[in-house]
């Protein structure tokens, strides 16, 4: 018994209610709703208390595919800033460029069979795309150089 007494503290079983306090609260939660049923959440908070579950699994990596799907804003917002907070390795897949913005601080960029590194937030990385695709596209265009062809 002592043997697992030592190693449930070692793992912070103790403090572990403390500490799902302090996430919860940090996603927003308030006491009433911390103590409540959860079957009686929506599904934004109840996003919220999945996440406060991995979070406090402390786990190194976090793999997120379009975590803000069917999310109302105020929960967007938690997550963001849970993810701001999150001390570990976050691989966020997603569209949505808000959330990239706040989060991301490396961009890998998926297109044509290669991947882009980008390091800065996400603005800059529109512009430096809109910008490529501007030179790219004006490369391309040759004065004089028909478009399209027909033939007969």
């Amino acid at each position: 018994f002592g043997e697992v007494q030592e190693a449930y503290e070692h793992l912070g079983g103790y403090t572990l209610e403390a500490q799902a306090r302090d996430v919860l609260h940090g996603l927003g939660f308030k006491d009433d709703q911390i103590d409540g049923d959860v079957g009686a959440l929506s599904g934004g908070w109840k996003m919220r208390v999945a996440l406060a579950r991995v979070l406090l699994g402390r786990p190194d990596v976090l793999l997120m595919d379009e975590p803000t799907n069917h999310l109302d804003l105020e929960s967007i917002n938690a997550l963001n800033i849970a993810l701001q907070r999150y001390d570990g390795t976050v691989l966020l897949v997603t569209h949505d460029h808000d959330v990239i913005d706040e989060v991301a601080t490396r961009i890998w960029h998926f297109h044509g069979g290669k991947v882009e590194d980008f390091k800065g937030p996400y603005e800059e990385y529109a512009a430096y795309e809109e910008a490529r695709a501007a030179q790219s596209a004006a490369s391309t265009a040759r004065p004089g150089s028909p478009r399209s062809a027909v033939s007969s």
